[in-house]
């Protein structure tokens, strides 16, 4: 079986990240997802280094994909990061995942159509956390599995609060 997963505030707290420095440099009042500050670009180009580097990984997450590999599936994160304006992190990205001793088979960044890469790569399931993300993937049979971060409300997909979570709905198959 072959597994895609998305980085930011999937496998790693990017929008807490972000939240904290916003709140720390005092950039804006009462958002609750990064994306919606309104020098976005700006903020972008001075901080997501910093945030590539310090976000935490999720709970579990490592662990997790350690038993993805165990299992013999392969990994494949697809992410658009990279795609942001005024930050080049994929060298970053990659340091961070050394770093952090994360398992992946391969890589794709800058890649906000995830679509390509799933049909290229033969995915089998997708794993992200957002809905628009994975509608398309649905639509072209790809299994989704959505895992809540910033976006809260209804999902029309599996969906998890954790990676203990996509541990127990894989160990299903």
């Amino acid at each position: 079986m072959t597994i895609g997963i998305d980085i930011d505030d999937t496998l790693v707290q990017t929008n807490k990240r972000a939240l904290e420095i916003i709140k720390d440099e005092k950039l804006a009042d009462d958002i609750t997802y990064y994306e919606q500050l309104e020098n976005l670009s700006d903020f972008i180009h001075k901080y997501f280094v910093e945030i590539v580097y310090t976000s935490e990984l999720y709970d579990g997450a490592k662990e997790v994909l350690e038993w993805i590999h165990s299992n013999g599936h392969k990994i494949i994160f697809v992410t658009s990061r990279a795609y942001q304006s005024g930050a080049d992190t994929e060298e970053d990205t990659i340091k961070y995942l050394k770093d952090n001793h994360i398992q992946y088979d391969n890589i794709y960044l800058r890649t906000p159509d995830k679509l390509d890469v799933c049909l290229k790569e033969k995915i089998d399931i997708f794993i992200d956390d957002k809905e628009k993300t994975l509608i398309p993937l649905s639509e072209s049979g790809v299994r989704c599995i959505k895992i809540m971060s910033h976006e809260e409300g209804p999902s029309k997909f599996e969906t998890v609060s954790c990676w203990k979570e996509i541990k127990d709905l894989l160990s299903e198959n």
